[in-house]
């Protein structure tokens, strides 16, 4: 590696480290779902999803958008908190018929926002 690209690497490497160990973010939620808190949550965040489609019948295209939020409590807290998912690792759209038949559907391309993503299909 070039010099510049050290340089590069280190500083990253630092910047990353400084944002890992302030006491101020949750470096834990931060990887895994993109979402910056104060302070870790207490158990297991649960995640609800909202879709939504627009312009859908047979042989027309249609538009649909895919938002997520993140449900939470923190220490010492009795009330739930959300917060918007920021980051889609995968996303799968299917049709169920009434006996249960699954059908996928094919989407070309997501095009993802923070804290959405949308297909045209």
């Amino acid at each position: 590696m070039k010099r510049q690209e050290w340089i590069a690497v280190v500083t990253g490497v630092i910047a990353f480290w400084a944002f890992a160990e302030t006491k101020a973010t949750c470096t834990d939620a931060w990887l895994r779902y993109g979402i910056v808190l104060g302070s870790c949550p207490d158990g297991k965040l649960r995640q609800t999803a909202h879709l939504e489609a627009s312009g859908l019948r047979r042989g027309a295209k249609a538009v649909v958008h895919l938002t997520a939020n993140a449900h939470f409590t923190l220490h010492d807290m009795d009330s739930v908190q959300q917060l918007p998912v920021n980051r889609f690792e995968s996303i799968t759209l299917t049709l169920v018929d009434a006996k249960n038949k699954v059908l996928p559907i094919a989407v070309p391309k997501w095009e993802t926002n923070p804290g959405s993503a949308y297909a045209t299909i």
